[in-house]
């Protein structure tokens, strides 16, 4: 694979070029920001920085829309100072010795208050089981907001939401039409969480991924790709 680079107005273009036997050129932004082009064997690196050149401003636009997604937050240590997201925007925890067990939501801080001590398995408890409750209700109003969309497809009554940890799923739907969604997606923004319900949603419909479900979603909720790009940012945690 090699490092190349090609100017666009003021802007430099840095990617990695790769060939394969393939007859179209493809371009990819990576989640980390790096262009990665795959190219035909044949093709001549003025060819391919040419089709470069052409998708420059989609290019530029994925990259500085990357680079405004929250940073990935690591492995959680439930202490003073560590960050946390809570509907698409990050917090900084700060671990409150209280006469009562509470957690609250102020400015760009989470206080959770325990009368119990500050120990992370505590303070783990204590937010876990806030997030919990800030799921059900937050996840229930947004499923009556999310039925009107999926009325024009046919879908005319609300299913039951249950909360299930999954790894590496935001949301499941069995076939008897009970819908599961992951209680992380709480960090999620509203227009993300409101993708995953409708997406559900539209397995009542369809259940399979088959060309007729998205179109079902394409009727639904157009701007649904965009919506799962953003999502696709978010890393899933064990709950």
């Amino acid at each position: 694979m090699l490092e190349q680079s090609v100017e666009f107005g003021k802007s430099k273009i840095n990617y990695r070029l790769s060939r394969s036997d393939r007859k179209t050129l493809g371009i990819t932004v990576e989640p980390s920001g790096e262009v990665s082009v795959n190219a035909p064997l044949a093709a001549s690196l003025y060819k391919i920085e040419e089709v470069i050149k052409k998708r420059a401003s989609w290019i530029l636009r994925q990259k500085q829309e990357i680079a405004s997604y929250p940073p990935t937050i690591p492995s959680r240590k439930y202490i003073t100072g560590e960050a946390f997201r809570h509907l698409g925007k990050q917090y900084r925890l700060k671990v409150v010795g209280s006469d009562s067990d509470k957690v609250l939501l102020r400015k760009n801080i989470i206080e959770v208050h325990s009368c119990k001590g500050d120990t992370p398995d505590i303070i783990e408890s204590l937010l876990k089981e806030w997030l919990k409750l800030e799921a059900e209700s937050i996840f229930s109003n947004r499923l009556i907001y999310c039925m009107q969309f999926v009325e024009k497809i046919g879908v005319n009554s609300a299913p039951y939401i249950k909360l299930r940890k999954m790894r590496k799923r935001w949301g499941s739907c069995t076939q008897d039409g009970l819908i599961f969604l992951n209680p992380e997606l709480i960090t999620a923004p509203l227009d993300c969480i409101d993708y995953v319900i409708i997406h559900e949603l539209c397995h009542l419909k369809e259940h399979s991924h088959s060309k007729r479900f998205f179109q079902l979603l394409d009727i639904a909720l157009p701007s649904w790709a965009e919506r799962k790009r953003k999502l696709d940012y978010i890393e899933i945690y064990e709950l």
